[in-house]
């Protein structure tokens, strides 16, 4: 079964709320191919939502319901701005 990983939350930057979003799946969204700095990445990204975000959005790693094949969300599920 394929995997995804996301990390989605609102936080203030420059006194400007802002939408954060990433895309952290597992190369070829394969958890077997999940090496140490991967799960060192998904560590990481969970203490940032746990200090950032305040209790917004959330962060995911496992079989999602909207995940298919081609990589794209289905129409109409939601949508965020994406900050670098």
């Amino acid at each position: 079964m394929p995997v995804c990983g996301e990390i989605c939350y609102e936080c203030e930057r420059d006194g400007v709320q802002t939408s954060v979003h990433s895309d952290v799946c597992p190369p070829n969204h394969n958890i077997g191919k999940a090496d140490e700095s991967y799960r060192s990445l998904m560590h990481d990204c969970l203490d940032e939502w746990m200090n950032k975000s305040g209790g917004t959005g959330y962060f995911f790693l496992g079989a999602h319901p909207w995940f298919v094949t081609d990589g794209e969300h289905p129409e109409g599920e939601w949508s965020v701005d994406v900050v670098d």
